[in-house]
């Protein structure tokens, strides 16, 4: 099969895979995944791993890489950086996969690269890990040249949103962020670019994971009366925030980044309220 007749993503991994001599025929390749089944990302997650169970299958319908059929060992990280190293230790030293794809939370993500992937010179590429941390990691020899991803840094991803904000007529803004690498990473990248733009961020106020209420991190940043709200973090967590903002007669204006961008967060807050 041409490496020119695979989707870049698809090139990018097969490429890692198969760097070596020519393969034998009728063998089996495994490469690993880590990604959110369940916890936080559970949401997204599911639908991410169908898109890579679905790489894998394209490829093996096409033939395979120099004659191996290519199989897919998927785990679940449960959105946990604990749980998420323990799965990639597995995959890397029990199944000995010469790849591993994920994780998509960065907490998670960094978590494996600094613990098991660039120590065990295990290539790791995510699609969905955007903090800004992993080129500061690479540009200081930390990841061994061992780490890819196949989204933009949330240092575009900040400034593009600072931007439809103000295109959007709104001035002053709170942010809440999930306190996690990918929170403080855009919360971060968003108000220095917001700042710079002329808008004024309100507050930003960090929230922890799993909290059953969210009520006085709402008040907290309600207190300096936003007229939008700029919500940073995952499905699970980001319907309690929502709807506790909404119940609080916080302005139903919101921003939302990649990371909420799901049908069932929508379904779950209920599209009339945002």
């Amino acid at each position: 099969m041409s490496m020119k007749s695979l989707p870049p993503f698809a090139a990018l991994v097969v490429g890692a895979v198969f760097a070596g001599p020519a393969a034998a025929a009728n063998c089996t390749t495994t490469i690993g995944a880590v990604m959110s089944l369940t916890g936080s990302l559970g949401t997204l997650g599911q639908a991410i791993s169908k898109g890579a169970q679905l790489g894998v299958a394209d490829i093996d319908a096409a033939g395979g890489v120099n004659g191996c059929k290519l199989a897919l060992a998927l785990q679940d990280d449960q959105t946990t950086p604990s749980v998420g190293v323990d799965a990639a230790k597995k995959l890397v030293d029990v199944q000995k996969v010469p790849a591993i794809i994920g994780a998509l939370s960065s907490g998670v993500s960094a978590a494996i690269l600094t613990s098991v992937t660039a120590p065990s010179k295990v290539v790791q590429i995510s699609p969905a890990s955007t903090s800004p941390m992993f080129t500061d990691m690479a540009e200081n020899g930390k990841t061994g040249g061992y780490w890819f991803r196949t989204v933009p840094s949330d240092a575009l991803q900040g400034v593009a949103m600072a931007q439809v904000a103000l295109d959007a007529g709104v001035k002053n803004v709170a942010v809440m962020y999930l306190n996690n690498a990918y929170g403080q990473g855009l919360d971060k990248e968003f108000s220095n670019a917001f700042s710079k733009l002329g808008g004024k961020v309100a507050g930003s106020v960090v929230y922890n994971p799993s909290q059953p209420s969210y009520r006085s991190e709402v008040n907290k940043a309600l207190a300096s009366k936003p007229d939008a709200l700029f919500l940073i973090g995952y499905p699970g967590d980001g319907t309690t925030l929502a709807r506790e903002w909404i119940s609080s007669g916080g302005p139903q204006k919101f921003l939302f980044p990649d990371g909420l961008y799901s049908q069932q967060f929508v379904d779950d807050v209920g599209a009339r309220y945002i």
